[in-house]
């Protein structure tokens, strides 16, 4: 299991019996997730960048068009199409970006954390707008009000039952949200 260790600028990996490898890097780390192409993904929220660490260590900087740190680069997951989707809350964007580089971005209001759900599409929270969005790995974005008033969806991630979970912030609870 990956992880990452913002106070000591460091990325590492932890085996199952328990044994830690950490790799000093130069950015302060954001959120981390696994590439469909293997390697590790993670964001460099004050460096308006993603990067990428292959299993041995070595760390690759992607710069984002068009963020600056004041965009805040936030969530990070594999996508179902075989490339790295992320968020940028301030810039209002969703992008991806394939194993070789190449980076697209989409419009969405001030997206927040992002999953890789079952039914091929990711799925993102909208805190600020009180929205649950899902965007198509072709970039179609299509918005879902939570039942809750201001709940703020926050964190979400595919349980096991092929739900969406997401918590409700501003409100303290936690729900689910079918992909149909």
């Amino acid at each position: 299991m990956w992880f990452i260790d913002c106070n000591n600028y460091q990325i590492g990996k932890i085996t199952p019996s328990g044994a830690i490898t950490e790799y000093p890097i130069s950015y302060y780390p954001g959120e981390i997730t696994t590439g469909p192409d293997g390697n590790l993904w993670w964001t460099a929220p004050n460096n308006s960048g993603l990067m990428k660490t292959t299993p041995a260590g070595v760390t690759t900087k992607y710069t984002v068009p068009n963020i600056t740190w004041q965009s805040y680069m936030q969530g990070i997951t594999g996508g179902p199409d075989g490339n790295v989707w992320f968020t940028a809350y301030g810039a209002n964007k969703i992008g991806k970006i394939t194993p070789s580089g190449t980076i697209t971005q989409y419009n969405a209001s001030a997206p927040a954390e992002i999953t890789s759900a079952p039914d091929g599409n990711l799925w993102f929270t909208e805190p600020g707008n009180n929205k649950i969005g899902k965007i198509t790995p072709s970039g179609s974005v299509t918005q879902y009000s939570p039942p809750t008033a201001n709940a703020g969806p926050s964190y979400l991630t595919t349980g096991p039952d092929n739900n969406v979970w997401t918590s409700y912030n501003s409100v303290n609870k936690v729900a689910s949200v079918t992909t149909s």
